[in-house]
């Protein structure tokens, strides 16, 4: 099925003479296709909204003119050609928001043009004191660049960054993001950290991240990667950044950066990095990971971060395992408990290490199990904990979601339609038996195995130390 890019819907909804030739068509495509119908009632809203703020300032200005104020910050910026009310100046995550879940409006329709000039004449007067610090970053696929706005709308600056479209497609599978805000230096002034190219080198490398001002000047860059000795093998320094994200300092409250890193294989490192980029320790895992931003509190109220992939401990015998760091602890080089072998004192940041177990059905089919990334998952009575994915085929047939309390306890395992249908197949030949939600599940759940640091252990437990 051939789609109408976006901008045609965008016309489409404003009734705009280029759409009249195509209209029929169109509405005849919205009628078969339910993801067209959801962008056009999307952008249709958007612009009701807009209707809706710009009567409501009117209704405003006509109070103003009977009493007038002095207009702070937080007012309308209007076009300096004309009286005519254009756009309210855009505030924390909607214009980002907005552009990133409808780039074709963003970048070739009338919203674009309004916003240009809603922020061209915003900076007219140049930016304040309080407009100096970045609040938002944008990135802009169709001019390849990262652009940082202020509180107020005001654009400070914008920095070129090549093949920005092909990471921002990555950053959609990954569900994480290359570019972040963090104060650092715990003076109150934001720096933007991006863990995107600046040059062809570092296209091809994937191994530096980039720390700028508020003034747009690189504060400092981050080049991750060592030689890396492991039992009698030197795996040599060829780390890419797979992911990164920003923690609170438990001592001085600043924001510092933990990022994780791969070689092509194994092993994998995650360093943390405080204030100007210097090194605060690591974690070393022989075995890829892949991080989750921390948004999962320990029982004390700790962050912890949630890594998910493979040990290759014993390369013989690969195993899909899940690991809660708490990155406060993440002081001077260390390793993990079950996955070492570097020669290093076991890092007391890994609080839990978890075995996903290679299920009967998955074994049957010869299929070893994979993780994706955790992610967030909101649990009853306002709990935040998270989810796993786990995909034991290569055709993806046989799909499973472990949900997780905080603790790193099951609550509850999901299942695709097509892994029982599997099951029922593999029933049917007496390879398994039971009923597939009352035993099978409930068995995958209870096969997890918790590493005590000596030992597996069927019920869950910390790693001690």
């Amino acid at each position: 099925m051939e789609h109408p890019d976006e901008h045609t819907l965008e016309l489409y909804v404003l009734g705009a003479r280029e759409a009249e030739a195509p209209r029929k068509k169109i509405e005849a495509h919205l009628r078969l296709c339910a993801g067209c119908r959801d962008i056009v009632d999307r952008v249709s809203a958007f612009y009701a909204d807009l209707s809706a703020e710009a009567g409501h300032a009117e209704e405003t200005r006509a109070v103003e003119a009977s009493h007038p104020a002095r207009r702070g910050a937080a007012d309308n910026f209007r076009y300096p050609a004309s009286d005519a009310l254009l756009w309210p100046v855009p505030r924390g995550g909607a214009l980002r928001r907005f552009i990133r879940a409808h780039p074709v409006v963003s970048a070739g329709g009338g919203f674009a043009a309004v916003c240009g000039l809603a922020f061209a004449a915003s900076t007219l007067t140049g930016p304040t004191a309080r407009e100096t610090n970045v609040t938002q970053v944008i990135e802009n696929r169709y001019e390849s660049r990262i652009e940082a706005y202020s509180a107020t709308g005001v654009r400070l600056w914008t920095i070129p960054v090549p093949h920005l479209a092909t990471y921002m497609a990555a950053e959609d599978a990954l569900q994480s993001s290359f570019v972040q805000i963090a104060d650092l230096e715990g003076d109150g002034m934001n720096e933007v950290i991006a863990n995107l190219p600046m040059d062809a080198e570092e296209v091809a490398a994937k191994n530096t991240i980039h720390v700028f001002g508020a003034d747009r000047r690189e504060k400092f860059a981050i080049r991750v990667g060592e030689a890396v000795r492991y039992r009698d093998r030197i795996y040599p320094d060829e780390f890419c950044i797979n992911e990164f994200c920003v923690v609170k300092s438990p001592s001085s409250g600043a924001d510092e950066i933990v990022v994780a890193a791969n070689d092509s294989h194994s092993p994998s490192i995650v360093y943390r990095y405080g204030a100007h980029g210097k090194k605060l320790g690591s974690y070393r895992h022989f075995g890829q990971v892949r991080m989750m931003t921390p948004q999962i509190a320990a029982a004390d109220g700790r962050p912890l971060i949630v890594l998910t992939g493979l040990t290759d401990r014993d390369e013989s015998r690969t195993a899909a395992i899940i690991v809660g760091l708490d990155p406060s602890q993440i002081v001077g080089d260390g390793e993990s408990s079950f996955s070492g072998g570097f020669n290093l004192p076991v890092s007391r940041a890994e609080v839990f290490y978890i075995r996903v177990p290679q299920t009967a059905v998955a074994k049957e089919l010869r299929e070893p199990v994979a993780l994706a990334a955790a992610r967030p998952a909101r649990l009853p009575k306002g709990i935040i904990g998270f989810s796993v994915n786990v995909v034991s085929s290569a055709a993806g047939a046989l799909y499973m979601e472990y949900i997780f309390r905080p603790d790193f306890t099951v609550l509850e395992v999901k299942s695709g339609n097509a892994t029982q249908a599997v099951f029922d197949t593999l029933k049917q030949r007496g390879v398994v038996t039971g009923r597939f939600y009352d035993d099978y599940l409930k068995t995958v759940a209870g096969e997890l195995r918790y590493w005590d640091g000596t030992a597996w252990q069927a019920s869950p437990v910390d790693v001690r130390h």
